[in-house]
């Protein structure tokens, strides 16, 4: 980010579908002891489920770090875990999800959501997706 940064955070959860409400509940949370407006929040915690969900799923239980980063005009949200080196194929080779299944919607999601998203990995076993979600009211 090149605003000045507002705050920091960041929790590791256990990889588990169950604490995916504590992941976003603590980033709603945070964002809003920050000052943060009601949509963002609301973009935050769907992002931070997506990404969540793919970590706990890649991570075969493994627990998983959320970390955000607010400055004046967005939050970067960070989604770290375990991941085997098969488990990512290359974003050239990622396709759109085939109609029939209610699966694989996650990260264009996410893509619409954010401004930016990266994905670092599988480095030492483990996989970092970072998207920066734009506060519309600060834009």
């Amino acid at each position: 980010m090149v605003n000045a940064e507002i705050g920091h955070r960041s929790q590791r959860y256990a990889g588990t579908p169950s604490t995916l409400r504590a992941a976003r509940s603590d980033a709603v949370c945070w964002l809003a002891d920050h000052g943060s407006s009601c949509e963002l929040q609301s973009d935050v915690a769907l992002v931070v489920s997506e990404l969540s969900s793919n970590a706990i799923e890649a991570g075969a239980g493994e627990p998983y770090e959320v970390a955000l980063d607010l400055d004046l005009l967005a939050v970067d949200v960070t989604v770290a875990s375990s991941c085997g080196p098969d488990e990512l194929r290359p974003r050239a080779m990622w396709r759109r999800p085939d109609p029939r299944s209610p699966r694989g919607r996650g990260l264009t999601i996410v893509s619409r959501l954010s401004t930016r998203v990266t994905v670092s990995g599988p480095v030492d076993g483990r996989l970092t997706v970072t998207a920066t979600v734009a506060d519309p009211h600060r834009l």
